[in-house]
Parts: C-alpha cells; sequence; structure tokens
C-alpha cells in the first residue's frame, strides 16, 4: 500500500487507537465543509462521537484509505498514555529548550508546522492540560493529537524521528 497505511497499520498493531480526522486535499486546504475556511485544517474528527469509533483493523483502515485517500489520522491520548505537544507558533520551541534535559528519551514526531510531539506512558492519570510553558500543552485523557504519516496545512508530513534528532 502506501507509508500512510503502513505506518498507521503498524501503530494500531501496536496497540495505540487511532481515528480519522479530516485530511488536507491537493490545494493544502481541509477536506471539511469549510474548506479553505477551516480553522483546524486536516486536525479534526470526521465523527463527531470519535472516543467511540477508533479504527480497529488494517481491513477498516484500508476502507477508509480507499474511499478517503486524503485521509489524516489521529492518536488517541488516555489516563496513561500523554503527548508533550511543542508548538513553535507558541515560542515551543524556546520552551522547549528549558525542559529538553529532563525528558526521557521517547517515541518522538515531528508535526506538520515544525514542533514535536513527545509520547509518555505514566502510572498517573494525566489530563488535557494547555499552557504548561509557552507553546507547551498535554494531551492526556479526553484528548488526540495528529498521527504521524499525515498532511499539515503547510504541505509537511507529520513523521516519526530519533529523539536525539530534537532541534535544541
Amino acid at each position: 500500500m502506501n507509508n500512510k497505511f503502513e505506518v498507521i497499520s503498524s501503530m494500531i498493531e501496536n496497540g495505540f487507537s487511532i481515528i480519522e480526522l479530516y485530511g488536507i486535499d491537493s490545494n493544502n486546504n481541509c477536506t471539511c465543509y469549510k474548506g479553505a475556511d477551516c480553522t483546524s485544517s486536516g486536525k479534526h474528527p470526521v465523527n463527531k462521537k470519535w472516543k467511540e469509533n477508533t479504527i480497529s483493523s488494517k481491513e477498516e483502515l484500508e476502507r477508509i484509505l480507499q474511499l478517503r485517500p486524503n485521509a489524516n489520522f489521529g492518536v488517541v491520548t488516555t489516563e496513561n498514555l500523554f503527548v508533550i505537544d511543542v508548538d513553535p507558533r507558541h515560542d515551543g520551541l524556546e520552551s522547549l529548550k528549558k525542559i529538553y534535559g529532563t525528558l526521557p528519551p521517547t517515541l518522538t514526531v515531528k508535526t506538520g508546522g515544525g514542533g514535536y510531539h513527545f509520547y509518555y506512558i505514566s502510572d498517573e492519570e494525566i489530563r488535557n492540560r494547555t499552557g504548561i510553558l509557552n507553546g507547551i500543552d498535554i494531551r492526556g485523557e479526553g484528548g488526540f493529537v495528529v498521527a504521524p504519516a499525515s498532511k499539515h496545512k503547510s504541505g509537511n508530513y507529520y513523521h516519526t524521528i530519533s529523539f536525539k534528532e530534537v532541534e535544541k
């Protein structure tokens, strides 16, 4: 198939809960009805009841991609799976410099917008929190992040990198 299928099916196999998000079309607009006017291009769920509608198999993923090849995907965060979300548009890279040395190496995604997602498991319940530092949010219970192999409105793709590749 394609890289998106391989990446997302691997995530499903490894126990991640995956949801379908609206994608980005060839003009870098959201595939939702708002198109170019969408303020969350390629980052919002297709299904309003997304928490109950995760993708559970490669076959389901394949059907989605056959119907909507531009689909993006999200990783559902839980009370124990959380993501540190670094957004460069809000000085997240500057804030990251302050905490990077304290972060243990982990699954790391370079976002399409030039930021980072750091994935962690915790024994304690972690909830969504915004503004931990400028440009740094936590996505935990009740949240999601855009998955690797998804396209950003900039035309760049989210992709996994080595933790050591993070720009410090």
